[in-house]
């Protein structure tokens, strides 16, 4: 086989991208972990009996939603089902029995308090007989909500506004709305009881915690007020929070036994999976390859430096061998608002790599937004060289001023880095595949 060449770096990281993708479309994923016949439901491992007039209730939330919650109708067709499913954008075509709510992400919105509504009347009626079958993706922490007493709609929005302008990671924002869920950390499962609850969950957190998944609303840790408390006052946003919030986080809902029966969560995808199908793929074009981190987190812009950096010592090892190299990395990486530009993460990650690779000839960094939408610009990512400072230096674009800005979106789309592939229908971290040429 002909190792791939400078000239086709372009077409080699679209190849990897779609790859990544179709390893995580969620469709697949629920396929290959749920079946139901004869009345047994396996999910994973585990299996399941569903009682003669007992009702398989499903959930569907999150940014892959409508593709989970149409794999789970494909399979149950045999059973006596009901579901919903709450997204950003309504399904093509949605299954018999399902019914659909659009949440607000990554705001609540009317739509999320409907969501939660519905769904807590859904598993609240379910009995011993039924089993509460949860599709779960990120997003669904802003997509569905039932919020404590007293909040309301305009104290979460407030909330969720100051912690997404700190720059904090989606650990500690996740933290803090689950102090002021009923449906988080375990409370729809809480509201199925007796019901059998499962959860198939698609993870978008590093390290794949489940109760971070979208808050874990199939996952019984209860979420802790006092550690809430601290963590906003270790940020110095206390004093920012509305007062209904405050009053509601200065004590911990009483204790709780646990869930019965217990909850059965499966991961059934994360960024792994994605990062596996791009190497592989890269492999078969020709490259030597590693995954090198699943943890990227940090400030974008000094992660894509990072990144950059390992890109350049790989050029040992790619001239060595006479070969060319693709290192991939996986994570969240986070951004502090300072302007009011438009971009995200995976933008300002390209931005900050570009300026580490100044110069520097064989290294292509491509980082993508693997549910298609970078931050509140339509691009999904970007891909960045050597040569991209020196084009937009000649073409007038100043990288610094855009990252001040944070306006990394018009800076790359001014040089054609963007790609633009819309929303993909699922949602893992962030994938960064860097290309070495020797």
């Amino acid at each position: 086989m002909n190792a791939p060449t400078w000239a086709s770096h372009v077409s080699s990281l679209e190849v990897m991208r779609g790859e990544a993708l179709r390893a995580v479309d969620p469709r697949r994923l629920v396929a290959s972990a749920l079946a139901y016949e004869g009345g047994i439901l396996t999910a994973g491992e585990r299996r399941f009996v569903l009682a003669r007039g007992g009702t398989l209730a499903v959930v569907a939330l999150g940014k892959a939603a409508s593709g989970m919650g149409a794999a789970a109708a494909d399979i149950l067709q045999g059973a006596h089902t009901r579901g919903l499913i709450v997204a950003q954008q309504a399904p093509g075509n949605l299954p018999q029995r399902f019914e659909f709510v659009r949440g607000g992400h990554p705001l609540s919105n009317e739509g999320s308090l409907e969501a939660g509504r519905r769904i807590a009347l859904l598993a609240r009626n379910l009995s011993a007989a039924d089993i509460l079958l949860a599709l779960i993706s990120g997003g669904g922490s802003a997509l569905v909500e039932v919020l404590r007493p007293p909040l309301a709609l305009d104290d979460l929005r407030e909330v969720q506004e100051v912690v997404l302008h700190s720059g904090a990671d989606i650990r500690a924002f996740n933290l803090v709305r689950a102090g002021l869920s009923q449906i988080k950390r375990g409370g729809l499962a809480r509201m199925a009881e007796p019901a059998q609850t499962i959860g198939l969950i698609l993870s978008d957190i590093v390290a794949n915690p489940l109760a971070d998944v979208a808050s874990g609303p199939t996952v019984d840790q209860p979420a802790s007020a006092a550690e809430a408390r601290a963590l906003l006052t270790r940020l110095s946003l206390w004093e920012k929070m509305p007062a209904a919030v405050r009053s509601v986080l200065e004590e911990d809902p009483p204790a709780r036994e646990p869930v019965r029966p217990p909850p059965h969560n499966l991961l059934v995808g994360s960024s792994a999976t994605a990062a596996e199908a791009a190497l592989e793929a890269a492999r078969r074009m020709g490259f030597d390859g590693d995954i090198v981190s699943l943890a990227v987190e940090g400030e974008a812009a000094r992660a894509g430096r990072q990144i950059a950096a390992l890109l350049i010592e790989a050029r040992d090892l790619a001239r060595q061998s006479a070969r060319p190299r693709a290192l991939i990395f996986a994570g969240e990486t986070t951004v502090t608002l300072r302007g009011h530009g438009r971009g995200g993460r995976n933008q300002e990650c390209a931005l900050g790599a570009a300026l580490a690779l100044a110069g520097v000839e064989g290294v292509a960094l491509m980082s993508l937004a693997t549910d298609g939408v970078d931050g509140n610009s339509e691009a999904a990512g970007a891909i960045v060289t050597g040569e991209t400072v020196a084009r937009a230096q000649a073409q007038g674009v100043r990288i610094d001023d855009a990252l001040q800005a944070n306006d990394s979106h018009a800076a790359l789309h001014a040089l054609g880095a963007c790609m633009h592939i819309g929303p993909t229908g699922t949602n893992v971290n962030d994938l960064m595949v860097g290309l070495v040429y020797p």
